[in-house]
């Protein structure tokens, strides 16, 4: 197929770019995504080793689609994609290998999947989403491994009440909370 040793792929500003790449692209592990805005779903099973994906201000991306476990996704980011709505259904299964989520700016993402993180996941940003913030307790769960947690961007007088946050963090970074 085309593109059989490709290990990264950077689309930037190529918002009427359409979705032709080739059906899988089994040696990719970096994958960067900004300003595309025709793209709605992205489909990680076309990416079995994929370790990075970093997706920002795609206008219209609605979800990542997921149907297998993906034993290789170490980082995932979001940041400024106003129509995303949720997180992968059963991340925290599929997603066992997860060691960082940021999801900044993404307004319509209200709530984190049933079942809560994956169980390793060491970093977390969270920025400009309030409700997400209010789902932190069920989704953590028994998450013993986070260590750093940064939020910022939500109006909020206090910090989340005594058992929400895990007994791991080691760092709490705190930002742009004006009251």
């Amino acid at each position: 197929g085309a593109f059989p040793r490709l290990q990264r792929l950077s689309i930037y500003n190529c918002p009427k770019l359409k979705w032709h790449l080739p059906e899988q692209l089994s040696h990719l592990n970096r994958l960067g995504i900004s300003g595309w805005d025709s793209l709605t779903t992205i489909p990680l099973d076309i990416f079995p080793i994929l370790r990075e994906l970093d997706i920002r201000e795609c206008l219209n991306l609605q979800g990542i689609s997921q149907g297998q476990t993906h034993n290789h996704l170490q980082r995932l980011s979001m940041r400024e994609c106003p129509q995303l709505e949720s997180l992968p259904e059963g991340m925290h299964v599929l997603l066992p290998s997860l060691d960082y989520l940021g999801i900044i700016r993404c307004p319509k993402v209200e709530m984190f999947p049933e079942g809560g993180l994956p169980s390793n996941l060491k970093n977390m940003h969270l920025y400009g989403s309030y409700k997400l913030m209010s789902s932190l307790k069920s989704a953590l769960g028994g998450n013993h491994s986070l260590e750093t947690l940064r939020i910022g961007g939500v109006d909020v007088e206090c910090l989340p009440e005594e058992g929400v946050l895990p007994h791991s963090l080691v760092t709490l970074d705190i930002s742009h909370c004006e009251d």
